[in-house]
């Protein structure tokens, strides 16, 4: 959190920009000057609730989806075809992905909102009020189907990526070094 945020916020606020280059040296400098060091963690409780839930529901409905196509007794019994299962291991890192941004979708709309606000705190509850009050419930969802799309494939790689660095190289050289 104590980089995450700040990042989450400088990538928000280089989005709303409208100069032709983003200098994050400038921006952080600007944010600290205006907003103080407590500045570059604006939103972070969204954040917190955005994520907890969202990474959560990802993990689970990853190890979820590959016992439903029984991946890892597959590969205890010896039954292990490589090719098929990186691709149902990406199909279930890619709906695990999706499940969770349908999840905290809503959240990372308000989270987006508060860091877009310069030079003071907004609380969720007002966010959540204004942006309700302005156009309803559907306004915490525009923009989640190409999330949606995207997400299917960043995390169809991300996990089934993750497993193969981690089977080839950190597990093996830990057997080897014991």
């Amino acid at each position: 959190m104590v980089v995450y945020n700040p990042v989450e916020l400088l990538k928000v606020r280089a989005q709303m920009s409208r100069a032709e280059s983003f200098k994050y040296r400038t921006a952080v400098s600007k944010l600290i000057q205006n907003e103080g060091y407590w500045g570059l963690y604006k939103g972070s409780l969204a954040l917190m609730i955005r994520d907890i839930p969202g990474w959560g529901v990802y993990f689970y409905a990853y190890e979820f989806l590959k016992r439903q196509f029984n991946l890892p007794e597959a590969k205890k019994n010896g039954t292990d075809n490589s090719k098929l299962n990186m691709a149902i291991k990406f199909w279930c890192g890619g709906v695990a992905g999706q499940t969770s941004w349908l999840i905290s979708y809503p959240f990372d709309i308000i989270k987006t909102k508060i860091q877009c606000v310069e030079d003071r705190h907004v609380p969720i509850r007002e966010v959540i009020k204004t942006l309700y009050a302005r156009e309803g419930a559907k306004t915490f969802f525009k923009g989640l189907s190409p999330t949606l799309l995207r997400s299917f494939f960043t995390n169809g790689a991300t996990m089934p990526a993750f497993e193969y660095i981690n089977d080839r190289f950190v597990y093996k050289t830990k057997a080897t070094t014991s």
